[in-house]
């Protein structure tokens, strides 16, 4: 459901709002399964079905944050698993 939602999000044009709801749509996924953890794959993969118009400065910055946030979720969600550090 998260997995969905991000990419129905992402394939929009990108705004600081939706980038803050792809994360949480991540954020949701991860919660729930571990294949949550592929959603970054997965809108890499969509990302030249993007809408990209004329590319103003807040797309790129909200892509930007939502890069970042990702990145950081990521990061912090992988030592927590007991099956990776044992």
């Amino acid at each position: 459901m998260g997995m969905f939602g991000a990419l129905v999000l992402f394939l929009k044009p990108m705004t600081i709002a939706r980038a803050l709801a792809v994360w949480g749509c991540f954020v949701l996924s991860l919660l729930s399964k571990e294949q949550g953890m592929l959603t970054p794959l997965l809108l890499l993969a969509s990302a030249p079905l993007a809408p990209r118009g004329d590319d103003p400065p807040r797309r790129r910055d909200a892509l930007a944050w939502l890069g970042v946030m990702v990145m950081v979720t990521v990061a912090v969600a992988i030592p927590p698993w007991p099956s990776l550090t044992e």
